[in-house]
């Protein structure tokens, strides 16, 4: 591939030829897997304070290969919406009462 920067253009003679597999967001999915942390803590504003922290570095990370052109805005929010959905998953399966 070469080496293509921000704003320009890929050259005239660069054909691709397999699409490159991009998505989910696998960098963006390391940070959002910090939204876990929201149930960590039990009092509310630790709670916001972790949701912060793990949206900051999960969009930090999504930004970072948005710029870079290794993925789209749509990678990012769904990558972050799957964590999300994972991450409630594993809290309730876990914490699920024994019912006899």
């Amino acid at each position: 591939y070469p080496d293509v920067k921000l704003f320009d253009s890929y050259p005239t003679e660069f054909v691709q030829n397999k699409k490159i597999k991009c998505w989910p967001a696998g960098h963006a999915s390391g940070g959002f897997a910090l939204l876990s942390l929201f149930f960590l803590f039990k009092k509310r504003i630790n709670q916001i304070y972790a949701l912060i922290f793990a949206l900051s570095v999960g969009w930090s990370m999504g930004t970072y290969k948005m710029l870079i052109g290794d993925h789209f805005l749509s990678h990012t929010i769904i990558t972050m919406l799957i964590a999300w959905l994972l991450v409630l998953i594993i809290y309730k399966v876990t914490t699920a009462k024994d019912i006899r």
